[in-house]
Order: structure tokens, then C-alpha cells, then sequence
């Protein structure tokens, strides 16, 4: 099937139109071979900014596009024609991994991961999704991939960076603002980083016509919680 997407910006305005072909997964029978993919702990990607703030680190994001197509299928998958290339009584024998796929992503992670040894990087064995050269470290969720390094660096990161767009089609997004929805803020003079989600507060108030400006009411945990400081203000007023 087709699955078309609307991409915005941090303010809501629409910057391009995608369309992706993806496979029906639900409808792929469950074969033999693993399909577990790992990614990103939040709790890792909040210790790498604490990091990042406390030692003043430099910050590049990239972008991989159709990341699953850039691996090839080691299994044997036949697909219907999308809506529009149809031809009765075809179907398609896949070489690439397309989303949908049960072992896309971990055909993507192996894939990614690869490259990056190739490129001198080793993988944290407590969390396949951050990798370290020097005092450069590598981290992603899919497709969203961020390196975090001091000044000095500088020079390894770029050729970490020239070596995957050999390998994939990248978008360099400079320094990292955005990651998973989250805004990233930064007051570099007093080292201090904040992870903001207001975008998806107001997106979700959208939805629920909830006007932010008003003041929400308390709800009856919050008054069972202020009884007892109240009873205890009281007693003491009282003595």
C-alpha cells in the first residue's frame, strides 16, 4: 500500500509531501529467521545530553532516507503490485527491505552498524544503539543518527560522516535540535541543556480543543494530596 505523510516544521507549517510504498507486515507469515530489532533507551539518550551540557560537546545530526531500502533482502518475499502498477495474475519478488517488512529493521540496524566499524566505531555492549571512536560517540534511533564530540574531533567526525554518505543518501541537519519530537535547547555559556516537548502538548491539546492558557482544575487526587499538608498547616496555626 501507499502510505502518504505531511512534514511540518517546529511551527506547524507544511514543508513537503512524502508518499512511501509499505508492506501489509500483518499479512507476512512468521518465518524462522529474527526479526528483534533494539533502539535507543530514553534513559541513554538523557545521560548523552546531561553529557553533552556538562562537558560543552559539539553536536551534528543526520538524516538517513528510506533507510530499509538500503538493505538487501535475505529472504524470499513476493508482494502485490501497489495501487496504480497493477497487472493481473503478477506479483513482485522483493530485493529490498521495504517498511512494513517483519525483519527490516533489524536488517537496517545490522546494516548501520557495519558501516560504522568499518568506519572505526564500536558498539557499547550495553546498548547496540551508541558506538564510540575516541572521544567521539555515535548514537541513533533508525534513522535519525546524532554525533556528540568535543572541538578537537572535529576532523574524525567528517570523515565519519563523508564514509556513510558513500554508503546511504543522508541529510546533514547540522546541529542537533530535534530528536524524536523532543526540542533540544542549549545556554552554552552556562552549560546548561533543556529537553522540551511543548510541540506535542499543543499538538495534543489541538486535537482535544484544550486551551493551555486556562487553568486546569484541580483534579481529586491532587485534593487528596493537599488535605493533609492543609490538616497539618492547620495544627499548627492552631498550637
Amino acid at each position: 500500500m501507499w502510505v502518504f505523510k505531511y512534514k511540518l516544521d517546529k511551527h506547524g507549517n507544511l514543508q513537503k509531501c512524502k508518499a512511501r510504498l509499505v508492506v501489509c507486515g500483518n499479512q507476512q507469515a512468521a518465518g524462522d529467521l529474527p526479526t528483534r530489532a533494539t533502539t535507543l533507551a530514553s534513559t541513554t539518550f538523557r545521560t548523552l545530553m546531561a553529557m553533552t551540557a556538562h562537558f560543552d560537546l559539539e553536536t551534528r545530526q543526520l538524516d538517513a532516507i528510506n533507510a530499509f531500502v538500503n538493505c538487501d533482502l535475505d529472504e524470499v518475499v513476493y508482494m502485490r503490485p501497489p495501487p496504480g502498477f497493477e497487472k493481473p495474475g503478477k506479483v513482485l519478488l522483493l530485493r529490498k527491505a521495504l517498511y512494513g517488512l517483519r525483519r527490516s529493521p533489524l536488517l537496517w540496524q545490522n546494516k548501520l552498524t557495519e558501516v560504522f566499524q568499518s568506519l572505526g566505531f564500536k558498539p557499547l555492549p550495553q546498548e547496540p544503539c551508541v558506538a564510540m571512536s575516541g572521544g567521539v560517540v555515535v548514537f541513533y534511533y533508525v534513522d535519525d543518527i546524532v554525533f556528540v564530540y568535543r572541538k578537537q574531533d572535529k576532523p574524525l567526525v567528517d570523515r565519519a560522516i563523508e564514509g556513510l554518505k558513500k554508503q546511504f543518501k543522508m541529510t546533514d541537519c547540522g546541529e542537533l535540535k530535534w530528536f524524536l519530537g523532543i526540542h533540544v535547547l542549549r545556554d552554552r555559556q552556562r552549560q546548561r541543556l533543556w529537553l522540551s516537548q511543548s510541540s506535542y502538548i499543543e499538538k495534543i491539546a489541538n486535537e482535544s480543543k484544550i486551551d493551555l492558557s486556562l487553568k486546569p482544575p484541580n483534579t481529586p487526587m491532587q485534593e487528596a494530596e493537599l488535605l493533609p499538608s492543609l490538616e497539618q498547616a492547620t495544627r499548627q496555626s492552631s498550637l
